[in-house]
């Protein structure tokens, strides 16, 4: 399809609104991960703590699964609300 001279597809206002938002969200993506970087290396045991939590919970997860395919049993997959907390 051509276009007519001098006319654009999408205004060109629009074009340079988006890039300008996009621009904008993306430095305060980038703020926000520099902030949370100088948070765990100020506490790195908290950081250890929530990975060593997140991998416990996914090799549950994995361990119920498995047990769920050999079995066939719903009660290997029923999901229970977890009691521990998050470590702090």
């Amino acid at each position: 399809m051509a276009w007519a001279a001098g006319t654009w597809p999408i205004p060109p206002f629009l074009i340079v609104s988006f890039l300008a938002a996009l621009f904008f969200v993306t430095g305060q993506g980038q703020q926000r991960l520099q902030e949370a970087g100088r948070a765990a290396a100020r506490n790195p045991q908290r950081v250890s703590r929530v990975v060593e939590a997140l991998q416990n919970s996914l090799a549950r997860s994995v361990g119920a699964q498995s047990g769920f395919l050999l079995t066939a049993e719903r009660r290997q997959v029923t999901s229970r609300p977890s009691t521990e907390p998050v470590p702090k």
